[in-house]
């Protein structure tokens, strides 16, 4: 496959140069594109084990490049305990598969961060719409969890940590993800980017 990957996340179902995310049973590849495919943590309560074995069949097809979004959310999605179960499945199905992993995060990055410690993991993670600080992002990155910005963030923030830990995305945005990319990195605009297509080698546009 040859495209110009640029967005490392979006619901937008006609992007071309993003990681469209879908849900298990939502899943439907079009010709010419990407995917990431996951339980959201939003959705755990009324998930169950069929889901999880459709997770695990769809995650070897080669449209799907990542797994996720899977996370931990404080605020949504009920039980934590259920969350967390659901995201330590989905870890361990990236390292089955060696596809990188898309989090949602929210108020739980002390419990993200556990996982990250307790687990002996190969594949990227990248957590996506960070929208914290820049001490929060520094913890992050340490740990070696690269961060995606999309349209709204800290100010100063993607400037704050390693360029090469810097994505770029749309998620559900109407902006195009040209105009995100030049917010996040105004003094690279295609960094991002570039970031991106060093995850995935096989879909980098030769052109």
């Amino acid at each position: 496959m040859d495209m110009m990957l640029s967005d490392a996340h979006t619901h937008s179902l006609t992007s071309c140069s993003g990681i469209i995310a879908i849900e298990p049973r939502e899943a439907a590849f079009m010709p010419g594109k990407v995917y990431s495919v996951g339980i959201h943590p939003w959705r755990v309560s009324e998930a169950a084990e069929s889901d999880l074995a459709l997770l695990e069949q769809l995650a070897a097809h080669p449209q799907v490049i990542a797994l996720g979004e899977t996370g931990l959310d404080r605020l949504r999605g009920g039980e934590l305990e259920r969350q967390t179960d659901f995201f330590k499945r989905h870890i361990a199905l990236s390292e089955a598969v060696k596809k990188p992993l898309i989090i949602h995060n929210v108020r739980c990055t002390a419990e993200l961060l556990a996982q990250r410690k307790k687990t002996s993991v190969t594949q990227p993670w990248i957590l996506h719409g960070f929208r914290g600080n820049a001490a929060t992002a520094k913890q992050l990155c340490d740990a070696g969890i690269m961060l995606s910005f999309g349209e709204k963030f800290t100010s100063g923030v993607p400037q704050s940590i390693p360029a090469e830990m810097l994505l770029a995305e749309t998620d559900m945005s109407l902006l195009p993800i040209e105009q995100i990319s030049a917010l996040v990195s105004p003094a690279d605009p295609g960094l991002p980017g570039r970031n991106l297509r060093l995850l995935f080698p096989s879909l980098i546009h030769k052109s």
